[in-house]
């Protein structure tokens, strides 16, 4: 395990992440799929919960990466958000998809503004910090 100190903004970053899988696409998604993916169906909601229980499952292993400050372990899940990210961007795109609480939010924002959600919302942090743990850890 490659122990050390984990910059305050990495931590916050990741306190972010963890929260966001444990509650809106962990136990909320579970509990009550319509919450973040308005006007979903019960036929919908089943295949989104087995995905709910996915982000529970990345919860915990972050929880644990963060709590055993293991880097590498950090490293590799950001590597995973990342991936998940560009492949969200690419689905986003692919069939004009909206993100489910943007869409609560300010309502359906298009194709592009979609991408740009996702793009800035989730790519760039994620890949700008996988890029920072490759570097300086």
């Amino acid at each position: 395990m490659n122990k050390r100190s984990i910059p305050t903004w990495l931590m916050a970053l990741s306190v972010v992440i963890l929260l966001g899988q444990l509650t809106v696409f962990g136990v909320f998604t579970i509990v009550h799929p319509e919450l973040p993916f308005p006007g979903l169906s019960d036929d919908a909601a089943h295949p989104i919960r087995f995905m709910a229980a996915r982000h529970l499952a990345m919860a915990a292993v972050l929880m644990h990466a963060l709590l055993a400050r293991d880097i590498d372990l950090l490293r590799a899940m950001f590597t995973m958000f990342f991936t998940l990210a560009v492949v969200d961007l690419g689905l986003t795109v692919a069939y004009d998809t909206w993100v489910p609480l943007a869409v609560r939010v300010v309502g359906d924002l298009g194709r592009l503004g979609n991408a740009a959600v996702v793009l800035v919302g989730f790519v760039l942090p994620m890949g700008g910090t996988m890029v920072w743990l490759r570097r300086n850890t």
